[in-house]
C-alpha cells in the first residue's frame, strides 16, 4: 500500500505539473519569461519530499557515473519529465538540445556553464564557443535554456547527484542536437555520441 501511495503521490505530483507548464506557455508564448514561471513550478516539485527517493531511482555504477530516468512523456512526443542522477566528478560535452530546458535540484550541486558561438557556423563540423555564465543549480535554484542556447553540466561536491530535467519534447526524439569538443573545436550529432541512455521503470508514464 505505501509503494501505491507513493507512486500516485508522484504521478499526481507530475499531472499537475504539466498542466502549470502547458498554462505558462498557452499565456506567456515560448520565451524566457514562460521559462521563469516553468523553474518555479518545476523546483516546487523538486522540494517535495518521497517523490523520487533514492531507493527507487539509484545512482548509477557503471563507470560513465550517469542514471538518467524517464519520469514522464506527454502523448505526442510532447512534454518530457526526466531526473538525472549524477555521481559527483562527472560532466558532459556543451550541447543544445533544439527544445526548451528547465533543470531544478532536488540534492546535490551541479554548475551549468552557459556558452556562446564565436564562429559564424559556416565551417560544417567546427565550432568555437565562450563561457558567458555559470549557474550552480542545487535545491532553490534553477536553471532554464532556449532551444539553442548551449551548456554543459559539471558535478560539483561528494554527493550524488539528483536533478529534475524537464523538455518540451522528449530526449529521444531530438535527434538534431549538437555537441561540442572545445578542445578539438569539433561539433557532433549529441544523441549519436554522448547521449546517456534513458532508464523507464515500469510505473512510469512514458506513452
Amino acid at each position: 500500500m505505501a509503494i501505491e501511495n507513493a507512486v500516485e503521490r508522484r504521478r499526481g505530483a507530475v499531472r499537475a505539473l504539466m498542466d502549470e507548464v502547458q498554462g505558462a506557455i498557452a499565456v506567456e508564448g515560448l520565451n524566457r519569461r514562460a521559462l521563469s514561471r516553468i523553474e518555479s513550478a518545476l523546483d516546487a516539485v523538486a522540494g517535495t519530499p518521497g517523490l523520487f527517493d533514492e531507493a527507487d531511482y539509484p545512482a548509477s555504477t557503471d563507470p560513465g557515473g550517469i542514471a538518467l530516468y524517464q519520469i514522464h512523456v506527454e502523448p505526442d512526443d510532447g512534454l518530457a519529465l526526466y531526473l538525472n542522477v549524477l555521481q559527483p566528478g562527472k560532466s558532459s560535452k556543451p550541447h543544445n538540445h533544439t527544445t526548451w530546458a528547465v533543470i531544478a535540484a532536488l540534492k546535490g550541486q551541479e554548475t551549468n556553464r552557459v556558452y556562446a558561438r564565436k564562429d559564424d557556423g559556416s565551417v560544417a563540423g567546427r565550432a568555437e564557443l565562450e563561457v558567458v555564465r555559470s549557474v550552480v543549480v542545487q535545491p532553490g535554484t534553477t536553471v532554464s535554456f532556449m532551444p539553442d542556447d548551449i551548456h554543459s553540466i559539471h558535478g560539483q561536491g561528494n554527493d550524488v547527484i539528483r536533478h529534475l530535467h524537464l523538455y518540451g519534447r522528449p530526449l529521444e526524439r531530438l535527434d538534431g542536437r549538437l555537441g561540442f569538443d572545445l578542445d578539438a573545436g569539433t561539433v557532433v550529432n549529441y544523441n549519436a555520441n554522448y547521449m546517456t541512455p534513458t532508464i523507464i521503470r515500469p510505473d512510469s508514464e512514458a506513452r
